[in-house]
């Protein structure tokens, strides 16, 4: 199945969906919309200026975020709100333009927490944890992604979540 990670934004393209008997089924026209991410997050910014954010290039670079951005696979990803219409295509920590909120895990406790704006104007939240012997054994995780902040905010997380990385509603 095609996707549209690495696709660049303001152009067509087919995308391929389904398989029988090695042969796709359909194909549909994308369009991958062209997204002024600067306005997007300036907008961020004017509305919840107290969200305190975070040097995402250092803080990503750390092996436990690695592992768990690989779990934000086209099947370990969903829309936030059930109606929402986003591309529920997979994404890595290359995509990640800014970060909102971001909370370690521990390794058979607390999942990694990271709630942020994508390269294509994307939102998402992402939960990712392993059992205590690491993220080579036992691990999981995943990702939920919207148009908003708010969306994903509200529907992409746990009250608990919430909690943690100090998020009210």
């Amino acid at each position: 199945m095609s996707s549209l990670v690495g696709r660049r934004p303001g152009h067509l393209f087919d995308l391929t969906f389904g398989e029988k008997y090695g042969a796709p089924v359909g194909k549909m026209r994308k369009y991958v919309p062209q997204v002024d991410v600067n306005k997007v997050f300036e907008e961020f910014n004017k509305r919840y200026p107290k969200i305190r954010r975070t040097l995402m290039q250092t803080r990503l670079e750390d092996y436990d975020w690695e592992c768990a951005f690989a779990y934000v696979s086209e099947a370990n990803i969903r829309a936030a709100h059930p109606t929402s219409k986003v591309f529920l295509v997979a994404f890595t920590r290359d995509d990640v333009v800014e970060i909102a909120h971001i909370e370690d895990g521990e390794n058979d406790e607390k999942d990694w927490l990271c709630v942020g704006l994508l390269r294509d104007g994307r939102w998402f939240a992402l939960a990712a944890g392993c059992d205590y012997t690491g993220w080579d054994c036992q691990a999981s995780g995943g990702a939920a992604v919207g148009n908003t902040y708010e969306e994903v905010v509200r529907f992409g997380l746990s009250v608990d979540e919430r909690s943690r990385l100090g998020i009210t509603l």
